[in-house]
């Protein structure tokens, strides 16, 4: 008597319904798809990323799109010593010691997010002025602390 309860109360349960389960195969394709596609992209970047800048073209796109670049181009430049228009001496000097804030190797220690609009402006506008600089230096890997490659910037 309790088998034939139990046979009965499983069939007629909303869990043993045909149509309460979904029993189709699922779609996995367009997962999949998508899945390839962020892959595909994410590799596309990290070889990107890897490679270094052909020209001083692909290093001054990179200048208008990362800021922490150009303070590690204004790092660079005072490091190196370069000779800079006179005009430029005064602002890239004191750019470059608040940027370095008192590291023994001159090393850059300030993030974007710490310094003003104009102080951010004018990094940006000494790294693109002094781009043919900054590009040997990258070329002969003269500076310790200057990216190598694009990963590091």
């Amino acid at each position: 008597m309790k088998k034939e309860h139990l046979d009965k109360s499983a069939k007629t349960s909303p869990l043993f319904e045909k149509d309460a389960l979904d029993v189709s195969e699922p779609d996995f394709g367009s997962d999949i798809e998508q899945v390839q596609k962020l892959y595909t992209s994410s590799i596309a970047k990290l070889r990107k990323q890897k490679e270094g800048w052909k020209s001083e073209s692909d290093m001054v796109k990179d200048f208008e799109k990362n800021d922490e670049l150009c303070l590690n181009g204004v790092c660079a430049l005072h490091r190196q010593n370069i000779d800079v228009n006179r005009s430029d001496t005064l602002r890239l000097n004191s750019l470059a010691r608040k940027l370095i804030d008192g590291d023994s190797q001159k090393k850059l220690k300030k993030k974007a997010s710490e310094l003003s609009r104009l102080d951010l402006d004018h990094c940006r506008t000494f790294a693109k002025r002094y781009l043919s600089r900054l590009f040997k230096i990258y070329l002969n890997k003269s500076d310790p602390f200057f990216p190598t490659s694009r990963s590091q910037e």
